[in-house]
């Protein structure tokens, strides 16, 4: 079975942790899921950056659901920097459902604090995600000329710090190629960045404030 096309569905299967069964709880998943959706809009050419602010190109609204979504989220709003969109949520319910018709199955619907448990249909796409990004990460071909798709996705998943397919170890050993895929990746994946600085201030405030006796 082949990959999902998009790299919202591609960065939500690269969740699942075949070890435990289950989607990992390690990461910042929704600025994951938002920025790889606001990265295939930046590579289909729906959107573009004006200034540092996101704005709709002169293209019809994309007929992939996921993509749809964000784009008319983009669309009816004022300019706004690319780490807003990157920390959307809602998202996820939306490629949840899209991925569902063929690569998982929901074995426990989400609820109200709760997320949905899902299995994989045919793990033979995720064993493709895998090589994909092992391939990413271990060259011999120079970043700059890889499918710029695959290093979008890898750059996703080390900002975003989602650890089945790259763990600390493998960040390590491949900081290199990574930082290039940062690179590379321009706005959206810096988008993706602040948007995980700005979830991760508050938490580090905190335990300030409980290291020096404040909280």
């Amino acid at each position: 079975m082949p990959m999902p096309e998009t790299l919202s569905g591609r960065a939500y299967l690269a969740l699942y942790d075949r070890d435990r069964g289950r989607l990992t709880s390690r990461g910042f998943r929704t600025q994951l899921l938002a920025g790889a959706a606001l990265a295939d809009l930046y590579l289909g050419g729906y959107v573009v950056d004006e200034g540092g602010r996101v704005a709709t190109a002169g293209r019809n609204q994309p007929t992939e659901p996921v993509q749809a979504e964000l784009w008319r989220r983009i669309d009816e709003s004022r300019p706004r920097r690319w780490q807003h969109w990157a920390a959307q949520r809602g998202l996820e319910a939306v490629i949840r459902d899209e991925l569902s018709t063929r690569w998982i199955r929901i074995d426990r619907p989400p609820r109200f604090l709760r997320r949905a448990r899902v299995s994989l249909r045919d793990p033979r796409a995720h064993t493709q995600l895998r090589t994909v990004i092992d391939g990413t990460l271990r060259g011999p071909m120079p970043i700059g000329r890889m499918p710029e798709q695959d290093t979008m996705l890898v750059a996703l998943l080390a900002v975003a710090e989602v650890r089945p397919l790259i763990t600390r170890q493998r960040k390590r050993e491949y900081k290199r190629r990574i930082d290039e895929a940062i690179a590379r990746g321009g706005a959206p994946i810096d988008g993706v960045r602040r948007a995980v600085r700005r979830r991760v201030a508050p938490q580090r405030s905190g335990k300030l404030l409980v290291r020096d006796g404040l909280g």
